[in-house]
């Protein structure tokens, strides 16, 4: 939906729709309670997801923090959402009351002005694109790190890299920033950020499939026994992690691939005035909130290969 202040400057808000109070029923009553549970029920998942990684630690401490921190931007984006969820259903009114608001980029722009009235909306939209920057940007940064995990995976635990920390730090926040602008103040076209997500996709989960392929070809070869006394025990810590890390990686990667495809779909459709967008779009925040079906999974995988017991036995050297 675009929002234009005075005579030039587009903002972009996350709504399909703004103003439908048509939904404001009591038949509709169980609609909104689900909502609401699965808020909860998300919050519980990414907090016990956030408190399991953390206590483990057994990944490196890059990767546990970049992990750690697309955890935590999920409260943002949640925040976000709940800040836009009374424009989206009607509960408060931009422009005409009685008039609903409908379309990712439409040519009927609505006008306001910045005030107490609008601010909630203004901020909740910069808050859930600056969630998917955090998103993109952690998922991007996790890839590079595991990439110089591997690389250096003679000395990657022993030798301290703050510049590395920094970096990747540092690149995460930039590519957050970046991405809210450009989303925020509709810089591209829907269609070109589209392309640049699924470009994105098919990069990136191929390569995640080659460095999982690539990690266990290198341990498979530690083990042989003309090779076993070939490398450091440091060298072998660091490429059982990258096995291990890399399988989470893989998994999550396949989540998040068939999440976003299933959402690239139904956002091309919406674009071509498929009969029925309207009403799936005002129910589609109960599915927005299942971001922790993700998370879990994560928690899931980590349980089940990083045992809580062995938090303390990286090798010094």
């Amino acid at each position: 939906m675009n929002l234009l202040f005075g005579n030039s400057t587009d903002f972009w808000v996350p709504s399909y729709v703004l103003n439908d109070n048509s939904y404001i029923t009591w038949m509709n009553l169980p609609l909104f309670l689900l909502f609401f549970l699965s808020i909860l029920i998300s919050i519980l998942f990414v907090i016990n997801a956030m408190n399991v990684i953390h206590k483990i630690r057994k990944l490196h401490d890059n990767a546990t923090w970049i992990v750690l921190s697309i955890l935590a931007a999920w409260f943002e984006g949640l925040i976000g959402m709940l800040m836009i969820f009374p424009y989206k259903f009607g509960f408060c009114t931009l422009g005409d009351p009685s008039r609903i608001f409908y379309g990712f980029e439409s040519d009927e722009f609505l006008p306001i002005n910045i005030s107490w009235k609008s601010a909630p909306l203004l901020i909740g939209s910069i808050l859930i694109w600056h969630y998917l920057g955090l998103l993109n940007g952690g998922i991007i940064c996790f890839v590079i790190e595991r990439s110089l995990a591997t690389l250096l995976s003679r000395d990657y635990e022993s030798t301290p890299r703050q510049w590395l920390s920094i970096s990747l730090h540092i690149l995460h926040h930039l590519i957050a920033i970046v991405m809210c602008i450009f989303f925020c103040f509709h810089i591209l076209p829907l269609k070109i950020l589209i392309c640049f997500n699924a470009f994105g996709f098919a990069f990136q989960i191929p390569y995640v499939f080659f460095l999982r392929h690539y990690n266990t070809s290198k341990r498979s070869e530690m083990r042989l026994a003309e090779n076993i006394t070939n490398h450091s025990l440091a060298a072998k810590f660091q490429t059982e992690e990258n096995v291990r890390s890399m399988h989470i990686a893989t998994r999550l990667s396949i989540v998040v691939g068939v999440f976003d495809v299933l959402f690239l779909i139904v956002i091309i459709l919406a674009t071509c005035q498929v009969p029925g967008a309207q009403l799936f779009f005002q129910e589609s925040d109960i599915l927005d909130t299942w971001y922790n079906v993700k998370c879990r999974r994560m928690e899931e995988q980590i349980h089940a290969v990083l045992p809580i017991n062995a938090t303390s036995n990286r090798p010094e050297s």
